[in-house]
């Protein structure tokens, strides 16, 4: 009796230390993780945080923490930081705790996958979208978990193409991986493989993915400080023109006359970037301001799209005797008239079927 006595006070001596998110009852063990939920959960509260925020130039990404913030730009805009910040990157970055149990993880998509499949509870938390079953209650921040997962259910089987490797008995859902996969497990076969190939310069290694080669370059130590461009007005140092030349017109905007770049104004305020695509990002923060975005009209009835594929869908749903004109892949129910270009929805369409016990 004394012994659960002593739980229960220990319990309740841990939950006077927890910060209680007022919005949806969620607990932290930090003032700075309460914060950090409310600008990525409740961003209509975020005035109501005390930490100081850190927020994404290039995107509307923001957190209480540094070391998330860091990981941000390397993970998102990698072409944003030097050679040798990315260099050191995975020997800096700091470990990361579940504040709900011990387990540790070097990556925030780990994290929020753990939190996503052993703590559902706090699945709000998590700042990543969540990929959910369809036919069962699994939940992941990686789509080609999810992916994986629907394999096991046998109806599914179905919606997936896949490509085998001729070379061994691996299987792939996608032919990128598959081209990968033959890249960097059977080189010899390389020369077979179609898309381009990118090759480090002090190993063997090769993919054709470029941004893996990017990553593989940063375990080279002797890669940094090579190919670099130096700020003439700072210490900082970068593999592109076009990003030394966004950061002198953000940090040492006095010397903005010495760049060849066009230079990109907002006509509300002073914002300035040699990005065309950062001012259009830029200007939706102005309420008054138009949104530049082309909209694609419908032909045959008034509706307008921001993109083919979207129109395709509207025509294929409201306009089906106009179908010919579709130019994305059409998905077809083998139990019913259904159609729609986009697999995933029909996907949900055949629940319906196999509720209702359709399946033929």
């Amino acid at each position: 009796m004394k012994k659960h006595k002593n739980v229960n006070n220990a319990y309740l001596h841990l939950k006077d230390k927890l910060s209680t998110c007022i919005h949806c009852n969620t607990t932290f063990k930090t003032k700075k993780g309460l914060d950090h939920h409310t600008i990525q959960n409740h961003p209509d509260f975020i005035e109501s945080v005390s930490c100081k925020i850190h927020q994404c130039t290039y995107c509307i990404y923001k957190t209480t923490y540094k070391s998330e913030f860091a990981r941000h730009n390397m993970l998102k805009h990698p072409e944003t930081v030097s050679s040798c910040e990315f260099s050191n990157f995975r020997t800096k970055s700091k470990i990361l705790t579940c504040i709900h149990c011990n387990a540790t993880f070097k990556h925030k998509m780990s994290l929020d996958d753990h939190i996503s499949k052993k703590h559902p509870e706090f699945i709000s938390t998590t700042s990543r979208r969540i990929h959910e079953c369809t036919l069962c209650s699994y939940k992941t921040t990686r789509k080609n978990h999810l992916t994986r997962h629907m394999l096991r259910h046998p109806e599914t089987i179905d919606n997936f193409k896949f490509s085998n490797c001729i070379h061994c008995n691996a299987t792939f859902t996608r032919e990128e991986v598959l081209k990968d996969h033959i890249v960097k497990k059977h080189p010899e076969y390389a020369a077979s493989v179609s898309s381009k190939i990118y090759e480090c310069t002090y190993c063997a290694y090769k993919t054709i993915k470029k941004c893996d080669l990017f990553r593989h370059m940063s375990k080279h130590p002797e890669t940094i400080g090579s190919k670099t461009l130096n700020c003439t007005h700072c210490d900082a140092t970068f593999i592109r023109k076009e990003i030394l030349e966004n950061h002198i017109v953000k940090k040492h905007p006095e010397f903005i006359s010495t760049l060849t770049s066009k230079i990109h104004e907002c006509t509300h305020c002073t914002f300035k970037t040699i990005r065309k695509s950062d001012l259009a990002r830029h200007m939706l923060k102005h309420s008054g301001a138009p949104r530049s975005v082309e909209s694609i009209p419908c032909n045959l009835c008034d509706a307008t799209f921001k993109s083919k594929q979207w129109l395709d869908q509207h025509t294929v749903m409201k306009h089906p005797e106009f179908i010919a004109s579709v130019s994305n892949k059409i998905h077809e129910c083998k139990y019913c008239t259904y159609k729609t270009i986009r697999k995933g929805q029909l996907a949900k369409h055949l629940l319906k079927h196999l509720e209702r016990n359709e399946y033929l």
